[in-house]
């Protein structure tokens, strides 16, 4: 491993002092197409760029230069395997490839930081082709591997090479791979409009049964993802699509319009060329009675619901001619319909389940006729329905049943029948809620304490009142300030003091229902019951002076003051620093004195209002209260 080391480093100062052999085109280092890759390393570090006259920029890659140059003979196949790999585990080089020669180019495919890339094209059989190398819109390169081979391309590689698939009774699995496939143009098929398409697609065929009706199963075995799969009725270069299928497992097609016409399917991997291997079965199996909606069963209505079984396997996707794509579950098709005459009472109940207890079918509502819908409501996986509305009495509603968020059906069972309904008074108890915050009961919105009733109505359509008492519980945010002590009157609460001047930042530490305060401007929140508030902000100082006063250690004065004030001490202190601070708790002023027994201060320039003075000597810190005129 050392060794390698060395020699890449090495390498490395070739590079730097001399720069690449295959640099230009004219140049360009021949490599031998095997059957397997076999990796050999190479670089494009001091690489330049070949001109524009010689090659045509590169249409991916963010080219900016740096490139260098290989070229191969394609095999008789016309099958060809490029695939670059970066020896450090960083980006591959992007790549393009190109026919002619030098100075007359035509480029072939282009590969954006892409570890492969497969060409088939039996025209380039023999023929001679240019491999550009290059880094992904950069100028400095890297060590790089790459190798060229001839891969084993999917015989249904393209349309016209589509494989024919027999319809069975039942699924019967059978292996592909689409692995080293390749694009077909948009020319022969338009491009998918669903699983976000980048080629490597292979081709099948099927004439579709009498029946219209074809059931299409496909697993992956490798890969991320199912296969996708779009399906063209037409030729090659002469398609209409029927569908996209993205990563749905099962598909089912039921169109008596296509019966017996030849039905091609294109499948490809999920958002990425480099195929994966698969299993396909097609079969012909009998969709639901109620597929469509013009065929709809009728359910009777009963006293109580007596459940009858149904399923929506193998069910197909009525179109939004017939009506309005479900609002809800996030519909993928697979639908099933019936009827059901709302009773004279205005009230109908509807219960489904699934037969496995899984999440039950969800169910799209809708009054009108087929073509003429109007929708009513969207329940999803709910397993009970209630409709209480005297001016349907009488009329048919329309159910549409389907699957959450697939097309792939289950069985389940489903009811309709007339509840019966007794009235009820409802007492809800208590609840309460803080000061400033709202309750929402039915219709009211509730801020203030008392006593409310509402009429609501059942699960079986019955109106109830309930009704509910509520208290509105109150935070007690007084604060009592005892020289610079504030004392939060709540009790049995928890406290978080803080500073109203720095943005209300809380006070570390000061979480006890007393605070106190050397000088500032502060509040308390309060927790209590649950709720929260905040108080009054409070100014505060510890005032150890007071007007006029002297003691035994130090006077101060004159106080109110004018233009400055005196502090005189009785012993010289060796060192005094005085600290002058508004009610706000900014500090105005500062001043130093050594050895001084009396000191000066200038106040003139400081607004009329009061002040704290803080004297810090080596003794401690003493504080007065100074009113400046």
């Amino acid at each position: 491993m050392k060794f390698l080391t060395i020699l890449l480093l090495l390498c490395g100062l070739f590079y730097d002092a001399f720069g690449q052999v295959n640099d230009d085109c004219k140049n360009a280092v021949v490599l031998t197409a095997g059957s397997q890759c076999s990796f050999m390393q190479f670089s494009n570090i001091n690489a330049t760029s070949e001109e524009i006259s010689i090659a045509p920029d590169p249409t991916c890659g963010s080219f900016t230069g740096a490139d260098v140059w290989f070229k191969t003979t394609m095999p008789a196949s016309g099958g060809l395997r490029i695939e670059v790999d970066d020896p450090f585990s960083a980006v591959p080089p992007s790549f393009s490839m190109y026919s002619g020669s030098c100075g007359n180019f035509q480029e072939l495919t282009c590969a954006r930081n892409d570890d492969g890339k497969t060409i088939n094209d039996v025209s380039l059989a023999g023929a001679l082709v240019f491999i550009r190398v290059y880094s992904y819109f950069s100028e400095v390169g890297r060590p790089f591997n790459i190798c060229v081979f001839e891969p084993e391309i999917p015989l249904n590689d393209q349309c016209e090479n589509a494989l024919l698939l027999q319809v069975e009774e039942s699924c019967k699995p059978v292996q592909y791979s689409n692995k080293y496939s390749t694009a077909e143009p948009d020319v022969v098929a338009p491009i998918p409009g669903c699983a976000q398409y980048r080629g490597g697609d292979i081709w099948f065929k099927v004439l579709m049964p009498a029946s219209g009706v074809l059931r299409i199963d496909k697993e992956r075995i490798s890969g991320a993802t199912h296969p996708e799969m779009v399906a063209y009725t037409g030729s090659c270069n002469n398609f209409n699509q029927v569908f996209c299928s993205s990563n749905d497992p099962t598909v089912t097609i039921d169109d008596p319009s296509i019966s017996g016409e030849m039905l091609y399917l294109r499948i490809f991997s999920y958002g990425n060329e480099e195929g994966a291997t698969f299993s396909l079965c097609l079969y012909e199996e009998d969709a639901p009675q109620n597929d469509n909606c013009r065929n709809a069963i009728i359910l009777p209505v009963g006293d109580n619901c007596v459940q009858a079984g149904y399923t929506n396997r193998q069910a197909t996707e009525e179109p939004a001619s017939i009506a309005p794509v479900p609002a809800c579950s996030s519909y993928r098709g697979g639908d099933v319909w019936f009827k059901v005459v709302v009773p004279v009472s205005g009230a109908l109940q509807i219960e489904i389940e699934s037969e496995y207890g899984t999440v039950p079918p969800s169910i799209a509502f809708y009054s009108g006729t087929c073509g003429s819908f109007s929708n009513v409501d969207c329940i999803e996986n709910d397993n009970s329905f209630f409709v209480s509305e005297q001016t349907l009495a009488g009329d048919t509603l329309t159910l549409r049943v389907f699957s959450y968020y697939r097309e792939d059906g289950a069985n389940f069972f489903l009811c309709a029948f007339e509840p019966a309904c007794v009235p009820s008074a409802i007492d809800a108890g208590e609840t309460s809620i803080c000061k400033g915050e709202v309750y929402q009961f039915g219709s009211q919105t509730i801020s203030q304490a008392g006593q409310y009733t509402e009429l609501f109505q059942s699960s079986t359509g019955c109106d109830s009142l309930v009704s509910v008492s509520v208290t509105v519980n109150n935070v007690d945010t007084s604060v009592m300030n005892n020289n610079g002590v504030l004392t939060a009157a709540a009790m049995d609460a928890s406290y978080q003091w803080v500073d109203c001047v720095n943005g209300f930042k809380p006070v570390a530490g000061a979480n006890n229902q007393t605070f106190q305060a050397d000088v500032g401007t502060f509040a308390v929140i309060i927790t209590q019951n649950a709720c929260i508030d905040t108080s009054a902000c409070y100014v505060a100082s510890l005032i150890v002076g007071v007007e006029g006063d002297t003691n035994d250690v130090v006077s101060f004065f004159p106080n109110p003051s004018a233009d400055n004030f005196y502090i005189d001490f009785h012993r010289a202190p060796a060192s005094l620093s005085v600290e002058v601070v508004d009610m706000n708790g900014r500090t105005v002023k500062t001043e130093n004195f050594k050895n001084q027994s009396l000191a000066e201060v200038d106040t003139r320039w400081l607004p009329s209002g009061a002040y704290v003075v803080r004297l810090q000597t080596e003794n401690g810190i003493t504080a007065m209260k100074l009113i400046k005129k």
